[in-house]
């Protein structure tokens, strides 16, 4: 075990012991989460067929559910494949969308507001507009596209993303990513916020899957 590990491993340890164990008065109630997070995710009615048009179906829920708290609105996986079919995944010769730095995008052919790399910015803002809050999924790991052509990792000097991949614990039920090895530091404080950069002030939740496969 390396001196880094050791060290969080302290971090850790220190923390827990200055946790107080009376968290709770006598007879006291916390009024924390009075309600679970609800709302409408497009994998229920659209698998992975999710388009501009079903998240607009938002409208109904903004105007029968919102006041019983409903308001998730959440665009479900592979938003960033062009030629998704049937209810399956497409993983035979999905064409992915992806920007330099290989992070996905949003296929445009399935969401036409976002032309000119506005990506999720307008069908956020009408999400928004309704009074309700904006969803995105994404799947753990590095794209294998981005492996695949050696892309950059923005705000890097000079990686690629064929440096830092490993096919080892890939997601077993669906293949779109590979694993990261060895520099987690740098993926976690660049690579990940590279990502989250693309939605700034976008998304209200963010569902990351495949995390324990």
């Amino acid at each position: 075990m390396n001196l880094y590990y050791i060290l969080i491993l302290f971090c850790l340890l220190c923390a827990c012991g200055n946790q107080k164990e009376d968290y709770f008065s006598k007879g006291e109630f916390k009024q924390w989460a009075q309600t679970p997070p609800v709302g409408w995710n497009s994998w229920d009615c659209y698998g992975t067929q999710v388009d501009e048009a079903a998240v607009k179906n938002s409208d109904c829920m903004a105007e029968k559910l919102k006041e019983y708290r409903w308001e998730y609105i959440v665009v479900d996986i592979r938003w960033f494949v062009e030629n998704e079919k049937g209810t399956n995944y497409n993983q035979k010769n999905p064409i992915y969308v992806l920007d330099k730095y290989g992070r996905y995008q949003l296929a445009q052919n399935r969401f036409h507001s976002a032309i000119q790399g506005k990506g999720f910015k307008s069908l956020a803002d009408y999400v928004h507009s309704k009074g309700l809050k904006f969803g995105i999924h994404i799947m753990r790991g590095i794209p294998k596209y981005a492996v695949e052509k050696g892309l950059p990792i923005k705000r890097t000097d000079g990686i690629t993303a064929d440096q830092i991949y490993s096919t080892e614990f890939q997601c077993k039920w669906l293949r779109d990513n590979y694993t990261i090895y060895e520099v987690v530091e740098m993926w976690t404080g660049k690579n990940i916020g590279n990502f989250f950069n693309i939605f700034p002030n976008l998304s209200d939740h963010m569902r990351a899957d495949c995390i324990n496969s």
